[in-house]
């Protein structure tokens, strides 16, 4: 499952959102996603993570909100608008392909990256939103080994279930 983080007053947010000094592109996260070698990567998903601590008093990290993100576009560029001020984590999820381009599986692409380019969040630097102009995070990718993993889903009855989508 997915835990969703929700920090900071409700009343303090929606006056935050309302008012007209952070409205538009101020409050707002920008930058391009690149390979190693500087090429730009189409099709990363970038969303944000943020500090916080979990109803039992434990320190946390979790996602700002269900469905924020953006796919970069051709030139690796990306652009998060309207966000809560504060700090985050800029995360980017790479779509790698299942199969190389000999049809053989892909064992080598991308792997999840933390801005600037780092492979675990302890890593990573945090980014701060402001009112006065967007923050820029470009994240360059970090390479990874690629897995596949196979299995067959067995139903209550003990049989193979088949339709399915994992």
């Amino acid at each position: 499952g997915v835990a969703i983080l929700l920090s900071g007053s409700v009343a303090a947010r929606v006056a935050q959102e309302s008012s007209p000094r952070v409205a538009g592109t101020r409050n707002a996260i920008v930058g391009r996603v690149v390979d190693n070698a500087g090429r730009p990567v189409s099709g990363v998903f970038v969303t944000l993570l943020q500090d916080g601590v979990h109803w039992n008093g434990v320190p946390r990290v979790g996602i700002v909100r269900a469905g924020l993100g953006v796919r970069t576009d051709a030139s690796g560029a990306y652009r998060l608008e309207s966000l809560p001020l504060g700090s985050y984590y800029v995360v980017g999820l790479p779509e790698n392909p299942p199969l190389g381009s000999d049809g053989r599986l892909n064992r080598a692409g991308q792997g999840i990256t933390y801005y600037p380019a780092a492979s675990t969040r302890a890593d990573a630097r945090q980014v701060m939103v402001t009112v006065r102009e967007p923050a820029v995070a470009d994240i360059t990718m970090l390479p990874a080994t690629l897995a596949s993993i196979s299995g067959t889903v067995i139903g209550q009855d003990g049989k193979p279930v088949s339709g399915g989508t994992l």
